[in-house]
């Protein structure tokens, strides 16, 4: 995934009228952001500690092997790249996320911006979920989707495959649901602070107190959702798409119960 991501910035020139190796220093935490530079201010892009010298590279255009650490922030990559894109107005891929983004059905709700919770009650997904006892979260992740949307327009503009070199379709996609998961609940990762900010200014307009928690605790999405994301982008299917959805839910099904089974014969 961050082989992919950093070939689609090794030419990119719209930067926003930001320099490109002034942003590969924000990006290493080497130079303050400048005013303009997507790294500014609160709302400023985030990276892990292990993602900052692969992103470097990636926006100064550099060249070269990638270290072991430098290929397993791909995921990063991968996603912050994509929101990136979003920042700097770059249109095609700004079009390619518009019409392959799958996301849950929450009827103008959100969990950091309407008061009152979400609801899910028309989503399809979550109904699948439930019904076959997986967990139930946020719905279906569109931030996983958001990753998978990098990749697949990175590998249809290189004329690759999305996975791996060595793994199949199905190995290639479990693989990036793993990465997706791990990554939303790693330190260092923005969501879970991003998601702690966000319900904190819902209880202040509520007029309850703050509530300090640590954010390692805060999980948005099951694993079900997530693999839900990854699967449904991956097929170039909407979230709405009844026969895709079952898919992943009863794929979900089963890699959780192997899961449970590996666990169960690791204790005996």
């Amino acid at each position: 995934m961050g082989h992919l991501e950093r070939g689609l910035w090794y030419t990119e020139d719209r930067f926003g009228g930001n320099n490109r190796e002034q942003l590969g220093k924000e990006a290493l935490g080497l130079s303050e952001p400048l005013p303009g530079s997507p790294f500014h201010g609160v709302r400023g892009l985030n990276l892990s500690d292990s993602a900052r010298s692969a992103f470097s590279m990636m926006l100064r255009g550099a060249a070269g092997p990638f270290t072991q650490e430098q290929a397993q922030a791909g995921f990063e990559l991968a996603q912050t790249g994509q929101v990136l894109a979003g920042m700097l107005g770059i249109s095609e891929r700004m079009k390619f996320r518009e019409d392959n983004r799958v996301d849950a059905q929450r009827n103008g709700t959100h969990s950091t911006r309407t008061q009152g919770g979400m609801d899910l009650s028309r989503d399809i997904g979550t109904t699948m979920r439930d019904k076959a006892g997986l967990p139930v979260m946020s719905g279906t992740s569109g931030s996983s989707s958001d990753a998978v949307i990098a990749t697949r327009f990175a590998a249809e503009r290189s004329g690759t495959s999305w996975a791996a070199p060595g793994l199949n379709d199905s190995e290639g996609r479990k693989a990036i649901v793993d990465l997706s998961h791990h990554y939303f609940r790693a330190e260092g990762s923005s969501t879970p602070p991003s998601m702690a900010s966000g319900i904190n200014k819902i209880r202040d307009e509520a007029g309850l107190d703050k509530k300090d928690v640590n954010t390692l605790d805060i999980f948005t999405h099951s694993y079900p959702e997530i693999h839900a994301g990854v699967a449904l982008t991956l097929a170039g299917a909407p979230g709405t798409d009844e026969a895709a959805m079952h898919e992943a839910t009863q794929e979900a099904a089963r890699l959780l119960r192997e899961a449970e089974s590996t666990t169960e014969t690791g204790r005996s």
